[in-house]
């Protein structure tokens, strides 16, 4: 799968869905199309990673500050084999 940058459509409910998701989903198993199904077409597509932003900061500048993605592994079956969320701070 080719690197792919997805435009961002607005996802002010992302945050606030973020714990509800971890504490009461099961996302590992879960096959790719259940993925998009289940939270949408995600901002960043590589090999075998799935980005979804959670929360972006541009503080008073046009480059982020602050970036939230909860990220997912995909196995070679397109099975979500793992999942976690890395912040990014400038």
């Amino acid at each position: 799968m080719e690197c792919q940058y997805r435009s961002s459509i607005s996802a002010p409910n992302r945050k606030k869905m973020l714990d509800d998701l971890m504490k009461n989903h099961k996302l590992i198993g879960l096959k790719y199309n259940q993925l998009i199904d289940s939270l949408g077409e995600p901002n960043y597509l590589e090999d075998s990673i799935i980005s979804y932003r959670i929360t972006e900061d541009y503080g008073s500048d046009i480059d982020p500050v602050y970036v939230k993605t909860l990220q997912f592994s995909i196995s070679r079956d397109s099975i979500v084999t793992s999942f976690k969320i890395k912040e990014w701070k400038k």
